[in-house]
């Protein structure tokens, strides 16, 4: 049963709208899969590409697993649960980039998921928990940590997430990672004051191994720097399984729409136009999705698949 708290950003309507035609990565989420499984792996898994790639896509259809829609039956960590804690970075929601924000949501997450966890938070800060318990529900706590304030982010950040966390882990050893994930790690840089989330991030090498961090980010030195020796998974563009997603994409949408069909000439044309955006874009989901978007709101045609723009940069100076 879930417990509520004012202080946990909801990410709902963000992932529902990046999640719209999803399409593949079955492959990403087996390297994914076989990170959590292996005890010797390292604690951080960034996954890094060019913007458009699919990252945030691929970062919300996991939440979507881990909240029970069709996780891969094949996986033995993917599955319904398995998300511990969540947090998406948003240059263009400003809350979302900021370090306190994101440790409350964080520990809310974490103090609804693990009542031991809300306990310590409760017991070392003085802070007020919740207990509802149901017969056939089981045990729900939250824990008033948006009334909580710390001397600064980092602090804050210490006292509610990091501490309780290695408190957690000591008091009950499991089998199964607690993994955080966290989404958009570069748009996190956008934040003026210091320390900025993936510092904040950067800092969580002393945790126990048990809690595991799934990164996603731009490939920015930045970001990276920190991280170091460790070297991120690249999601290339043109890797042979991305391109493949992507034309299986283009299937999916044109099988789906009958006025995609008609704008693209009628049947005969839609394999002729899927060959050429998936070629011509790079293996980009951002760019076709928006030439996709275009075409059935009549801002572009496709009269001739070879003059549609391929590149983000080409995409916004058509509009």
């Amino acid at each position: 049963m879930k417990a509520t708290n004012a202080a946990e950003l909801d990410f709902s309507e963000y992932i529902a709208e990046r999640t719209l035609h999803f399409t593949g990565r079955e492959w990403l989420f087996r390297e994914i899969d076989d990170w959590l499984d292996d005890p010797k792996a390292p604690q951080f898994f960034i996954l890094t590409g060019d913007p458009g790639i699919g990252k945030s896509a691929i970062a919300s259809r996991l939440k979507q697993f881990s909240d029970g829609k069709s996780p891969p039956q094949e996986h033995r960590h993917i599955k319904k649960g398995f998300i511990s804690g969540l947090h998406f970075c948003s240059a263009l929601r400003g809350g979302w980039n900021a370090p306190e924000s994101f440790a409350r949501s964080l520990s809310a997450q974490l103090a609804t998921r693990y009542p031991e966890f809300a306990k310590v938070i409760a017991s070392s800060l003085k802070l007020d928990v919740k207990l509802t318990i149901g017969r056939l529900q089981g045990t729900a706590v939250a824990v008033e940590i948006h009334n909580y304030h710390a001397e600064s982010s980092e602090a804050l950040f210490n006292n509610l997430v990091r501490q309780p966390l290695n408190a957690l882990c000591e008091m009950q050893p499991s089998v199964d990672p607690i993994l955080i994930l966290v989404d958009g790690l570069d748009e996190s840089l956008y934040y003026s004051g210091r320390p900025n989330i993936a510092g904040l991030l950067a800092a969580c090498h002393d945790l126990s191994p048990r809690v595991r961090f799934l990164i996603t980010s731009r490939n920015k030195e930045e970001v990276l720097r920190p991280f170091r020796p460790l070297e991120p998974y690249i999601l290339y563009a043109r890797k042979e399984e991305n391109m493949a997603d992507l034309s299986a994409y283009l299937r999916r949408r044109f099988q789906n729409s009958e006025n995609l069909r008609l704008l693209a000439g009628g049947e005969e044309r839609v394999a002729e136009v899927i060959r050429s955006l998936t070629s011509r874009s790079g293996g980009n989901f951002l760019v076709v999705s928006k030439i996709l978007s275009s075409m059935e709101h009549n801002e572009i045609t496709i009269d001739d698949p070879e003059a549609l723009p391929t590149k983000l940069k080409d995409l916004y100076a058509l509009f």
